[in-house]
């Protein structure tokens, strides 16, 4: 395709003014060499920064990273970005016994999960599931992480995200909620305000101020902008803080939090780290700085959940053993498929408990496989100090939960484990790398997708918006950044 470029524009911008967003893991800092795409004539000379992450096969090809391209006039031949899709997760369980949604009002409702990464729908009539659908948050074009995304629309991009949300949102809704006679929609606090088109400054700085995190009830076409939409009201739950959003509360409802006669652990490891602990007098909220990591995020092979992303990987009598989601050929590495790979090699002495390589990996990583262009996917020393950080800062926060609780990890009786990160991961692999306390053994419940379980539940079950509002005013929030018990358990937390 020829794109015209207005004067300054990079590449990544371009494409996404044709409705061709390229994925910016980094949020186009020019750090992951993820954004490539390749220029079919008059390739202009590589840039420093390409030629690092770049090999020079790909560079004689015409490969060029999006992000850092800024062609000075004219026109320029590029090929249009490969389209990959997630795999998300619209599917979960019941907490305790199984039972059905609810003594519910019989109407026939959609619950919307927007999730950093991922969207999700679920339409659901008489506490029985009817169809479930998920797609990418286009907003990935701006960046991975939430921060990158709050960044651009306090730099005048505010709108645009708005768009791109809502289209894509209306999109699902129209595909299978013809019939919804209400809409729930759950989200964290950031992916909410961008939603709205709130001013997204008060979460970009301290003391991280949101403008709302009340319940809304308005049009569904008002919320969206979007013609061709059911007449129903849109329902936006509310949210608990800055940092712990919509999806976390209704993940607490769905787990039952306000029904426990025990300490519980709630843990959601997606794009971000939100955790909360029921003591059994109150419920203390945190999120975690893990960074990306769990998602493939910062990793040089990293992937997100795409067909043919390692999600499993181990030794087994000295061989690697890996699995791929869909069974496709490999593509990359997703966090589950890290995180199990990383147990496997520290049990099979190739990695010790600092984290170092034995040689010669040291030097050149751990090959995993070649993907279908014949390029080497290798786990680095880098990419396991990153796998590190992210680790010690999940598991740091939940010794800070527990330390301000005054409980010990095996007085916990149940640790419910949200999102698909959480679902396909393994427990063995998750305490054997040090990123759950050994306490915890034996006690993880996965519930998959408890936003959507959640948002269902305030939909259906008459006093469920009673509950929850009971949940969020129960929570108090430790906030872990420039938290000097946060910092000291974190620097603990680092080895395997």
């Amino acid at each position: 395709m020829r794109l015209d470029w207005i004067e300054g524009g990079t590449l990544a911008q371009g494409l996404r003014r044709e409705g061709l967003g390229v994925s910016l893991p980094c949020g186009g800092k020019g750090r992951c060499g993820k954004c490539r795409v390749k220029t079919l004539e008059g390739a202009p000379a590589p840039l420093e920064r390409e030629r690092e992450l770049l090999t020079p096969e790909e560079l004689a090809e015409g490969w060029r990273l999006a992000c850092l391209r800024r062609p000075v006039a004219g026109a320029c031949q590029v090929e249009p970005p490969p389209e990959r899709d997630f795999w998300a997760l619209a599917e979960f369980e019941e907490a305790g016994t199984p039972r059905p949604l609810g003594p519910d009002r019989g109407e026939t409702v959609l619950a919307v999960d927007i999730g950093t990464t991922t969207l999700a729908f679920c339409l659901a009539r008489g506490g029985e599931v009817l169809e479930r659908r998920t797609a990418v948050n286009p907003q990935r074009s701006y960046g991975a992480d939430v921060l990158s995304r709050i960044q651009a629309a306090i730099q005048g991009e505010g709108e645009a995200l708005r768009a791109l949300l809502c289209r894509a949102v209306a999109e699902g809704i129209r595909e299978i909620g013809g019939e919804a006679e209400r809409v729930g929609l759950a989200g964290n606090t950031a992916m909410l305000h961008l939603l709205r088109g709130y001013d997204c400054r008060g979460l970009g700085s301290f003391p991280f101020t949101p403008v709302s995190l009340t319940r809304e009830s308005l049009p569904l076409g008002e919320l969206l902008g979007e013609a061709g939409l059911p007449d129903v009201a849109a329902e936006l739950l509310p949210g608990c803080s800055a940092f712990v959003g919509a999806d976390i509360g209704a993940g607490l409802l769905a787990a039952g939090f306000d029904r426990l006669d025990a300490p519980a652990f709630f843990l959601d490891l997606g794009t971000n780290g939100e955790m909360a602990l029921w003591t059994g007098r109150e419920i203390l909220i945190a999120s975690a700085p893990a960074g990306p990591a769990f998602e493939g995020g910062g990793l040089s092979c990293g992937v997100g959940s795409i067909a043919g992303a390692i999600c499993g990987a181990g030794l087994e009598q000295g061989r690697l053993v890996l699995r791929t989601i869909g069974g496709a050929a490999p593509v990359g590495l997703c966090g589950t498929g890290a995180v199990e790979l990383l147990y496997g090699l520290l049990q099979g002495g190739v990695l010790d408990r600092t984290g170092a390589l034995c040689p010669p990996y040291d030097r050149v990583g751990f090959p995993l496989a070649k993907d279908e262009a014949g390029k080497l996917l290798a786990l680095t020393q880098e990419d396991i100090r990153q796998m590190q950080l992210a680790k010690a800062a999940v598991r740091a926060g939940a010794e800070v939960l527990l330390g301000k609780a005054g409980l010990l990890p095996g007085q916990v009786e149940t640790v419910f484990v949200a999102g698909g990160f959480g679902r396909a991961l393994g427990e063995e692999a998750a305490l054997g790398i040090g990123l759950l306390p050994p306490g915890f053994a034996g006690k993880l419940l996965p519930l998959g997708n408890t936003a959507l379980a959640g948002t269902l539940r305030f939909l259906t079950e008459p006093n469920a918006p009673e509950r929850l509002g009971e949940i969020i005013g129960q929570c108090r929030e430790i906030v872990l950044a420039g938290s000097q018990d946060f910092e000291e358990a974190y620097l603990g937390q680092m080895e395997f």
